[in-house]
């Protein structure tokens, strides 16, 4: 989860200049900077997002191998590593390689991850819908947060990987006039994604109570206020 937040950080951080370096300061040394971020970000995000998703998939699904592999953290910390070397390489080919197509090659990582994500967010599902054999109707606050984040999964590919993907292809595929338009709508969704996830997160872990609790409050007291007013 640390390498999303790392990888939603610098998506922030940098697309409000990529646009606007795209649409007005047309600077090519600035390209190539925001170039290597963004893409930094766009192909990491979604693999440490399949690989939060298959773990998920072996601790619900196969909890005995889970909770006996003893090396579990050592495989964890090497994905890692090789995710992050496989993105910088990434990113190196489409910043220094001349001939490749962007669009489509930011395509690469979504169509890697979705499979992966896909597969896993429907065995948990499904392993979580299954009753009981003792009978308890209790749901263990474990699966209840591995639920959590299966929905927030889905939220993501619904609401920013999947129309990325598109954006993405139909900019690679379309002629320049529409390109334009295409790829900034693929940066609008992966941008969403960045701010989803780390809000989606924070909810599935109870931390956002407090302001769930002053809205229904602020709500609350607006309603009323329009009721007076209505009556007077």
């Amino acid at each position: 989860m640390q390498e999303v937040g790392s990888s939603d950080a610098i998506f922030i951080v940098v697309l409000p200049f990529s646009i606007i370096n795209i649409h007005l300061w047309l600077s090519v040394s600035f390209q190539w900077v925001d170039n290597f971020l963004d893409a930094l970000s766009l192909f990491s995000r979604p693999l440490f997002m399949a690989c939060i998703c298959a773990e998920c998939y072996f601790a619900v699904v196969h909890p005995i191998m889970y909770m006996t592999d003893i090396k579990g953290l050592t495989m964890r910390r090497v994905t890692s590593v090789i995710i992050w070397l496989g993105t910088i390489c990434f990113t190196l080919v489409k910043c220094f390689v001349s001939g490749v197509n962007k669009y489509l090659f930011n395509c690469v990582p979504l169509f890697m991850a979705l499979p992966v994500i896909t597969f896993c967010d429907i065995s948990i599902l499904r392993a979580l819908k299954k009753t009981d054999p003792s009978g308890n109707t209790n749901i263990h606050p474990q699966k209840k947060q591995v639920f959590y984040i299966i929905i927030n999964s889905f939220i993501m590919t619904t609401f920013a990987y999947v129309p990325a993907v598109v954006s993405f292809s139909l900019a690679g595929m379309s002629p320049t006039a529409i390109q334009c338009y295409a790829e900034t709508s693929g940066f609008c969704f992966s941008m969403t994604g960045s701010f989803m996830m780390p809000i989606l997160y924070l909810d599935s872990v109870g931390k956002l109570e407090t302001f769930k609790e002053l809205w229904r409050k602020w709500t609350k007291a607006l309603l009323i206020s329009k009721s007076n007013t209505l009556l007077k």
